[in-house]
């Protein structure tokens, strides 16, 4: 096929453009591309009980396959109130086998720990992408709650990473 001018569409599901004519790698499952997706979603703090919080917030995905690559930023203008664990609605459940994890760029307004570090870590088969902390030396983390949102002179959040989707 030649394409000199459009693009190449695909009119049926589940079809896509296959690659397998050189098949030979071990633990292979697919050689078809066969989802390919960009888009925004709503990227703003949520809580698993309750979340009180003026805030704004963008967020951008592109999905090629089962992965799905996010990027956002949350800005916020007052304190945070609520109960229950600090998280980040993504566009797609993270697979039913994989957590992954999702890197946090710039921050401020956020309290945690002294000598912890912060993560965004998708939960599995879920779309919530927790915001954890922990200690470098030692085992185990902590979520963040609403109450870790402050009210100070600069207030952001930046992340961006990639998870694997089972939708």
């Amino acid at each position: 096929i030649r394409l000199l001018d459009g693009n190449l569409r695909i009119a049926t599901a589940g079809h896509g453009i296959d690659f397998s004519a050189n098949s030979n790698l071990s633990g292979m499952t697919s050689e078809l591309l066969d989802n390919y997706e960009e888009g925004t979603f709503n990227a703003q703090f949520k809580a698993t009980g309750s979340l009180t919080l003026t805030q704004s917030a963008v967020g951008r995905y592109t999905k090629i396959g089962n992965v799905v690559n996010v990027h956002g930023q949350i800005n916020w203008s007052s304190a945070g109130s609520g109960s229950g664990l600090l998280y980040v609605e993504l566009p797609f459940k993270s697979a039913a086998n994989s957590r992954g994890g999702i890197a946090i760029g710039l921050v401020a307004g956020l309290r945690w720990s002294s000598n912890h570090m912060l993560f965004m870590v998708p939960e599995i088969n879920s779309k919530n992408g927790y915001i954890i902390e922990t200690q470098p030396n030692a085992g185990g983390h902590t979520h963040l709650t609403p109450s870790n949102v402050q009210n100070v002179e600069a207030k952001y959040f930046t992340f961006s990473g990639s998870y694997i989707t089972d939708e």
